[in-house]
């Protein structure tokens, strides 16, 4: 394991990096005073870590804290959390494991029918002869799995596929065949079904491409009882080994590579050899070669008649889409098969399958609220943007009428297409503002409020400069050259244009006189427009991209603070953006919105279901994806869709009852540090006691600490923080700053001491075998640090390791004064010696003298790997950013070029695994103490149940629990064996009626109807409700008499 090498790294080998002691901490950062940390009591740590050795108690660093305690279930492994996890996870997942097996070593696959049964529902084709049998239900342990869609009929699934070991089966829907209306409200019959009708859901294994798609169309995911079938995606699959990122499709769509492209990018034609898209015609092709004997051509042109076609076509090309179908059925299989033993290897946890099974369950109760919502939002959405249209159509026409003969002489708009329509007779750049344009009138629906021509309209200045667009440049501001101004010698010469030089130069004297802000530039020039300068604006989101539109959200504090200044039309003008903030959601989620599907249990729409298609492993970092629900965000008030979320409520007689995993990244970095220090002991590392100590009314939390030590505000040292921990450097920390109104200098120097007192400073680590080197004799005292003479013993009490820089520093300033002139040359050889021969150039920089300096350099050691694996459940990271071998082409390049993203993948798979682990944990508890909770949703660092009300208390406890043995068991898989009492459980359980971040969190219905806030609860408030037991008496009556 990595940890066994890492110990042999660090404590073994000692003049390769010597632990920096808990105390000089505190001499650095003098402003902390450090306290104990309450871990929790003695008979925990016993029910956890039973045969680890007492000595980790240090009284001067830690104290006990009493905490009350239910009766404790007994592990599967006593006194040894991480065996009980590893002997759970096989215990949970063993019936699906061996179907999962049992699939991948079917050899005789049945043979497809030549001719498919046109029937309503399921039937199965003989085994020896293919003829049809009606049945209720596919049977089998595993199926491979597929459903199509008549798009234009609606969501509801038209037909499907399934194989299993013995047998070929197909579905037909009622409508398909009967020609029967389309359902106004879809119910549990319209939907397939996988299971026998009596209700005895028995395990079994479903796997597909984007099996979440076939899922949301399965009777029995819709029933009030959970089923037992679980869902196995190849999708996922791929996309955890192939897939590449978002920041590298442009890379892998790359056809021509010149010269320049192979030096700077000299692994890409390799690396391209082992990553592909993850549909499955790609994947199809990518796994599998073209001489296979089963090759199979899979052909989409034909899938198209379900998107375009109607129900009828569909009908008439029956037998080729059913055929069409199955070959994608058969397409699955031999993906499924070619991947499964690399995806084992990989992957080896059960927790991982079991987790990502059990992510796709999603299960959201919805009412007639849903229903209602559309029209609700729709209707909103139109009032404002009808108001606003006809505002901006007025003022329009009133400046078309003051400008028509002098529009030449506007600082805005004389650069527009002021030639007449010869329909309309309006100027053509008023009707490119349109999106629609109707016979007699104008409609003010039609207006593109990101038209470019708008700020143009209203005048808008940055400062007292005029904005100005340029086609490949975007959105800037024009700033007349100065008299002897010297340019850079690259500056773009745009063509000249009769540009109004005069109207703009007073334009901008009148702005200074009104006090308009001169913003200092922080950007390089663009170009020169006849004696003027462009700009870029700054971009708020990608330093130094275009500028596409300057009314949008991203822009509003520069409106708000008036450094984007309309100078007509001003309340107008500004209403556009307001109001582009209150109806943008609505406008990005309407679509999203409307392609679920919801499945109701009357006409009435009193209570519904909706299973959403959840990828459980959505990006390469495995976390799951879903175009909405894992998209958005809490409600926020006049914004027109933002409490889609609270649209989720439970049924009367149940509560959803859920908690955020407390600072989960966090906290995984901070002990992944603590890790690797010599005590093995949580909280020894600066960045880990911030964590579990940190208070931000002290101003002692890590964002505090940060922001006092840098000379900035909490709330930019948070930004930077999160962003550093994923691996941004000093140059994005300083286009941050800069966002934030610093100027760029200052940024850059800010940011520089930012990651100085974060990350620490850089060093290299001694040669080992420069034990004769005699020119290094000398024992160098200096700065109240001693710098021992290389091979020397470095284990004495009062050495320190050595930083590269600082012993070159040092070792000038002692030795010059002691050196004659006439050795001056020599003393200069000696430095260069120490510099070039002394020190070990590693791969990767190692960090000193931060508060996360421990952190980063663990991230930063795992890059040696041979394979890079999340530290908590081995997981392997995939091919798109897996560094390439060493000494391969290109190597070092690559690990450059995506070092941000791995670090990041390294954080974000293993708070994956956390989450694995706890849903584990959690459903044994709840079987095993007969808890009614249903898995709702998890949306990244927080997970959600459906509760029965009798048993809300209960599972509370057990969500609790789960959270204190996860936590034990990664602290002893990185070779701690202690857990803070801070970190033990929850901060709060929530307990609530509906779907939102926060209990107190207003939310308001479309009929005015506000929903009342739900309660919050620590733990000791859980236990005393729950009468200090994770068993109901009543219950245990009830099963055992």
């Amino acid at each position: 394991f990595f940890y066994d090498k890492i110990k042999y790294y660090f404590i073994n080998d000692v003049e390769i990096y010597k632990y920096w002691w808990w105390n000089t901490y505190f001499i650095r950062f003098s402003s902390i005073e450090r306290k104990k940390i309450p871990l929790v009591s003695e008979k925990l740590h016993n029910y956890l870590f039973k045969n680890v050795s007492k000595n980790i108690f240090d009284t001067n660093r830690y104290e006990m804290e009493n905490i009350k305690l239910p009766r404790l279930p007994k592990l599967y492994s006593e006194g040894n959390i991480l065996e009980h996890f590893k002997l759970l996870g096989k215990e949970m997942n063993k019936k699906y494991d061996s179907y999962l097996m049992k699939a991948y070593e079917m050899k005789n696959i049945p043979k497809m029918p030549k001719k498919w049964a046109f029937s309503e529902g399921w039937v199965k084709y003989d085994l020896n002869n293919n003829s049809p049998i009606k049945v209720d239900y596919p049977d089998g342990d595993f199926l491979i799995f597929d459903v199509e869609v008549c798009v234009k009929d609606g969501r509801l699934p038209t037909l499907a596929v399934a194989l299993s070991d013995t047998n070929w089966y197909s579905w037909c829907s009622e409508r398909l065949i009967k020609d029967t209306p389309i359902p106004d409200y879809p119910k549990v019959e319209h939907l397939v079904p996988l299971e026998s009708k009596n209700g005895d859901s028995k395990e079994k294994i479903i796997i597909g491409h984007n099996v979440s798609y076939d899922r949301s169309r399965v009777r029995e995911q819709y029933y009030d009882k959970a089923s037992k079938t679980g869902f196995w995606d190849t999708m996922s699959m791929a996309i955890a080994m192939y897939s590449v990122s978002d920041s590298q499709t442009t890379f892998y769509d790359k056809k021509d590579y010149n010269i320049a492209i192979h030096s700077e990018h000299s692994w890409l034609e390799k690396w391209k050899e082992n990553v592909t898209k993850y549909n499955l015609k790609d994947l199809y092709n990518f796994l599998i070669p073209l001489d296979d004997k089963d090759y199979i051509n899979i052909e989409k042109d034909i899938r198209n008649l379900f998107v375009t076609g109607e129900i009828q076509q569909i009908r008439n090309e029956f037998q080729s889409l059913v055929q069409y179908c199955a070959s994608d059925v058969l397409a699955t299989l031999h993906i499924y098969k070619k991947m499964y033993k690399e995806f084992m290897y990989r992957f080896p946890s059960e927790i991982t399958r079991y987790g990502m099974i059990k992510m796709a369950n999603v299960y959201l109760p919805i009412n007639h609220y849903w229903s209602s919502f559309e029209k609700y939002c729709d209707d909103e959405y139109k009032k404002i943007i009808s108001k606003l249209g006809d505002d901006i159509i007025n003022f329009i026409q009133q400046l078309i009428y003051e400008l028509k003969d002098n529009y030449d002489k506007d600082p805005w708009m004389f650069d527009c297409d002021w030639s007449l329509d010869k329909n309309k007779n309006l100027p053509k750049w008023f009707l490119s503002c349109l999106s629609n344009l109707k016979e007699n009138n104008l409609d003010n629906m039609d207006i593109k409020l990101k038209s470019n021509e708008l700020p143009k309209v209203f005048g808008v200045c940055y400062g007292v400069y005029p904005v100005h667009f340029l086609k490949n440049y975007g959105w800037g501001y024009l700033k007349p050259i100065k008299e002897h101004e010297k340019l850079p010698k690259k500056l773009v010469t745009f063509d000249t244009i009769n540009i109004p030089e005069k109207e703009i130069i007073s334009l901008i004297e009148i702005n200074r006189s009104k006090g308009f802000k001169e913003n200092e530039e922080n950007k390089k020039p663009v170009g020169k427009i006849d004696s003027f300068i462009f700009y870029r604006l700054p971009h708020q989101t990608n330093n130094g991209a275009n500028v596409g539109n300057i009314f949008s959200k991203s822009f509003q504090p520069l409106f708000e603070n008036k450094i984007l200044i309309p100078t007509r039309g001003a309340e107008i003008a500004n209403n556009i953006v307001d109001n582009l903030i209150k109806t943008m959601y609505w406008v990005n989620f309407q679509k999203r919105f409307k392609d679920e599907l919801p499945i109701w249990k009357n006409d009435n729409c009193d209570n519904g279901i909706i299973a959403p298609s959840i990828v459980p492993a959505g990006t390469i970092t495995r976390r799951s994806t879903h175009k909405l629900w894992l998209t958005v965000s809490s409600a926020k008030k006049d914004v027109i869709g933002s409490n889609l979320k609270s649209l989720v409520q439970a049924p009367k007689g149940y509560k959803i009852v859920g908690a955020d995993v407390d600072s989960q990244e966090q906290w995984l970095a901070a002990i992944m540090g603590d890790s690797i220090r010599k005590n093995k002991c949580i909280g020894d590392s600066l960045f880990s006691y911030l964590v579990l100590m940190g208070n931000k009314n002290e101003g002692t939390d890590l964002h505090s600490v940060v922001a006092k030590e840098s000379g900035i505000s909490r709330n930019i040292a948070k930004v930077l923080n999160y962003a550093r921990l994923y691996g941004s450097g000093p140059s994005h920390a300083a286009s941050v700053l800069i966002k934030h109104n610093v100027p760029e200098n200052e940024a850059k120097l800010l940011a520089k001491k930012t990651f100085e007192t974060t990350k620490g400073k850089f060093f290299l680590p001694w040669y080992k075998n420069t034990r004769d080197k005699s020119e290094l004799d000398t024992l160098i005292e200096a700065n109240e640090r001693i710098f021992v003479k290389i091979g020397d013993n470095v284990n004495s009490e009062y050495a320190q390791n050595t930083v590269k820089a600082e012993f070159i520093k040092y070792a000038k300033t002692s030795l010059i004064n002691d050196v004659p002139k006439s050795e001056i040359k020599y003393l200069k050889l000696l430095l260069k010696t120490i510099d070039n021969n002394c020190f070990k150039k590693t791969r990767h920089k190692l960090y000193y003298g931060g508060i996360e300096s421990d952190t980063f350099n663990f991230l930063n050691l795992i890059l040696d790997e041979s394979e890079l694996r999340t530290p908590i459940l081995n997981c392997k990271l995939g091919n798109g950013f897996h560094p390439r071998p060493k000494y391969s082409v290109g190597s070092i390049k690559f690990l450059n070029f995506f070092k941000r993203s791995i670090t990041n993948w390294v954080i974000q798979s293993s708070a994956v695994d956390f989450l694995h682990m706890l849903l584990l944990n959690m459903e044994w508890l709840c079987q095993k103490y007969n808890i009614d909770a249903r898995f709702c949703i998890s949306i990244h660092d927080e997970v959600r149940y459906l509760v029965k009300d009798e048993d809300i208390y209960r599972a509370a406890l057990a969500l609790n629990l789960s959270n204190l043995m996860v936590r034990a068991a990664i602290s002893q898989i990185l070779g701690i064996c202690q857990i803070p009492s801070t970190t033990a459980f929850f901060s709060q359980v929530d307990i609530d009626t509906i779907l939102r971040k926060e209990v107190n969190e207003t939310v308001i219905c479309s009929d005015n109807l506000k929903i009342e806030s739900g309660v919050a609860l620590t733990y000791n408030e859980v236990y005393e409700k729950a009468n200090g037991r994770l068993y109901n008496i009543i219950k245990l009556f009830i099963i055992y008499g």
